[in-house]
């Protein structure tokens, strides 16, 4: 089974994957203020210590953070989600964030030969507790067989599960 990350463990990072856990998927992750983790740790999380060891752990990473300022944090320098991606790895980004700084990381990510797709949410933090919340997936040239993978797999049933 693939491992996922998770880098922003907030109010919509974190139900989304509590989901993920609840769903028996193994899950690490990544959060700027570890304590508001804690619940997810009971659950099952693995808390790594940066967005770094997030991508170096795992198969696949989400994002899901404040803005771009908080992207390009979690994204960039040695301690960043970059740093860590292996060549054919996939980062789904989730967050609502300039265009632009999406362009700037997908570039960036294409050198180390992974992924980026763009899948912004929309919803309120409550819609991503149940199905409500909608995700808008863009990807380049290089992401067209992972989204074709992707609307396979995509349900919004809690039970349902990703191979």
């Amino acid at each position: 089974m693939a491992t996922l990350g998770f880098v922003g463990l907030g109010t919509m990072g974190g139900r989304m994957a509590k989901r993920l856990l609840d769903a028996g998927r193994r899950v690490v992750g990544y959060n700027r203020t570890p304590e508001k983790a804690r619940a997810l740790v009971a659950a099952g999380l693995t808390l790594e210590k940066s967005p770094r060891a997030v991508a170096e752990a795992s198969d696949a990473v989400f994002s899901m953070v404040t803005d771009s300022a908080a992207l390009r944090a979690i994204a960039l320098g040695p301690d960043g989600v970059i740093a860590g991606l292996q060549p054919g790895a996939v980062w789904a980004e989730m967050s609502t964030v300039s265009p632009d700084v999406t362009r700037e990381l997908g570039h960036a990510v294409a050198a180390r030969g992974a992924t980026l797709i763009d899948a912004p949410v929309s919803g309120s933090p409550r819609a991503s507790h149940g199905d409500r919340a909608d995700d808008h997936p863009r990807g380049g040239a290089g992401a067209r067989g992972h989204d074709e993978d992707r609307d396979e797999s995509r349900s919004r049933r809690p039970d349902a599960r990703v191979q």
